[in-house]
């Protein structure tokens, strides 16, 4: 498995990727918004790149995805699997 580092691409804004998908953090005044969702294997770089700026996982108010690809099934509903959404 790759590793990855969040790239800030313009102000408030992430890229994340490991070398096989793209995807992005949008934050702004604590909240934030992912953009596209990765691999399901990606979740943990995605949980490691919110708390980078200090977010947490309830701090996610939306995932936006953008198209169907076969390589994010079942990441855009890992927010609402993971117990400590807290919601």
């Amino acid at each position: 498995m790759r590793e990855g580092k969040p790239v800030q691409v313009s102000e408030g804004i992430h890229r994340l990727t490991r070398g096989v998908t793209n995807f992005y953090l949008i934050g702004e005044s604590g909240k934030y918004i992912l953009v596209d969702a990765g691999t399901p294997t990606d979740w943990a770089f995605f949980a490691e790149s919110l708390a980078g700026p200090g977010g947490k996982l309830a701090d996610l108010d939306a995932v936006l995805l953008t198209h169907a690809h076969p390589t994010t099934p079942g990441s855009p509903s890992a927010p609402a699997r993971k117990p400590e959404r807290g919601y």
